[in-house]
């Protein structure tokens, strides 16, 4: 994937700011994060071979500005 395609593709992600990210067996996982005004809980993950995006199970806390990481299939999110 290529810069310009990874441009279009998160700005196809919903609107948000301060989201953390990772990837992991060629998936893009967007976490949390904020829009205008509210903190969100929203998982969701981009499918580059299927060039699509698809929600996860939200989480139990609402988080922006937070670290990600996938270990052992979980996703873990930190925030200080």
């Amino acid at each position: 994937m290529k810069l310009n395609e990874l441009t279009k593709t998160v700005m196809d992600l919903a609107g948000r700011y301060q989201a953390a990210v990772t990837t992991r067996m060629g998936k893009l996982y967007a976490v949390g994060g904020c829009d205008t005004w509210n903190c969100l809980n929203s998982v969701e993950v981009y499918d580059a071979e299927a060039d699509v995006w698809d929600f996860l199970p939200p989480m139990n806390t609402a988080r922006r500005g937070c670290g990600v990481a996938l270990y052992q299939s979980k996703c873990l999110s930190c925030s200080v």
